[in-house]
């Protein structure tokens, strides 16, 4: 573990076997409790298979045995009150046939009628949100339960829906992000069209229709990720000023129009963010960057509105990987990836941002 209070960095915790053993894809906070899903076996010398759960003081799976977690990579998590629904590439949690979404409720694991496929072969869910009182599940698969779903679903506790009538329900590629801003669903992707609509790797979803965003038709890139403040949505993905986009890698919406955010974060080569939360008026962005507007930031910088900055000050700044992940609970921002390092320090995958404290600490032997 390791704390940054304003001014240097040190360790909250020599114990080098107290984090995770391979790469973080997905967190969830819950209070005190941070759920961490990826690619993995080990949290803290505990085998957790590709899930596992910090209480602030000691890691552990979701639940015991051999089959605890899921078979394959965790790529979303979402909680709900009492429960905790998992996204991914994997076929059993827990043991049961769960393909690509579980859920956990604090005890044991349950399906979502037996979770999603493909044409061929298992789905995955990229990307979970809530919506009008609906788990909405996104990802590449055909259907959910028995359901014909292209790519994205809803569940309302008891039965699978699609989105939209017949063939052209759902959407025509891969989802890999949702947001919720201004009564809408926001889903972002690969994707050329929705509901029949022809679009550019960005819709919206009212509960009942598809419609296009405006603005976004021609100029939006790859989506990756997406957040939503009160006042904005943050769209961010493979995507540039030089292609004819609104900004590097990152672009904000209105609900109107689109805007540019100061040069955006780059790298000088591929600019793709996959990461991004909102705390406030600021955004977090994680992803391949080594500069953010004129300001060096190593994988991961924050944006206020006006400028950006840098997390942590120097040479140290950021992390020494990339950072798949960015989620924010209250004032904390927490971000997973590859990174060994956060402001210097060992940090192994995972590790959190606040006003004065970074805490990381994730190593494996």
């Amino acid at each position: 573990m390791a704390i940054w209070d304003g001014t240097t960095w040190s360790n909250l915790s020599n114990d080098l076997n107290n984090g995770v053993d391979g790469r973080v894809h997905a967190v969830g906070v819950r209070g005190k409790e941070i759920f961490v899903g990826g690619s993995f076996l080990n949290a803290g010398g505990v085998r957790v298979n590709n899930i596992a759960r910090w209480d602030g003081q000691t890691w552990s799976s979701l639940a015991s045995g051999n089959a605890n977690g899921v078979d394959g990579s965790v790529d979303a998590i979402l909680i709900s009150g009492n429960y905790v629904y998992v996204g991914g590439f994997f076929y059993q949690a827990g043991g049961l046939i769960a393909r690509g979404i579980a859920r956990w409720d604090g005890t044991r694991w349950s399906t979502l009628s037996g979770g999603v496929s493909g044409s061929d072969t298992n789905g995955s869910v990229r990307a979970l949100a809530m919506y009008q009182g609906r788990l909405y599940a996104a990802g590449s698969f055909r259907k959910a339960g028995g359901v014909s779903a292209s790519n994205i679903a809803s569940w309302d506790g008891n039965n699978w829906s699609s989105l939209g009538p017949g063939d052209e329900n759902g959407a025509s590629g891969t989802v890999t992000s949702l947001a919720v801003f201004r009564g809408y669903l926001f889903a972002g992707g690969f994707i050329n069209g929705a509901g029949g609509l022809d679009l550019q790797n960005l819709a919206r979803w009212d509960g009942n229709a598809w419609s296009v965003v405006s603005g976004s038709e021609t100029r939006l890139g790859n989506v990756l990720a997406l957040a939503a403040s009160e006042q904005n949505l943050y769209v961010a993905g493979l995507f540039g000023t030089n292609t004819g986009a609104y900004g590097n890698s990152v672009a904000r919406f209105d609900g109107e129009n689109w805007f540019s955010l100061g040069g955006g974060p780059t790298n000088g080569t591929d600019d793709d963010i996959d990461g991004l939360a909102t705390v406030g008026n600021d955004l977090y962005v994680g992803g391949r960057l080594n500069t953010a507007g004129s300001q060096p930031a190593k994988f991961v910088a924050r944006w206020d509105g006006t400028d950006w900055t840098s997390l942590g000050s120097g040479i140290a700044n950021g992390l020494d990987d990339y950072g798949y992940v960015v989620e924010a609970s209250g004032n904390d921002v927490y971000v997973g990836g590859t990174f060994n390092q956060a402001g210097g320090r060992v940090s192994m995958g995972i590790a959190m941002w606040s006003a004065q404290i970074f805490v990381g600490g994730f190593e494996d032997e």
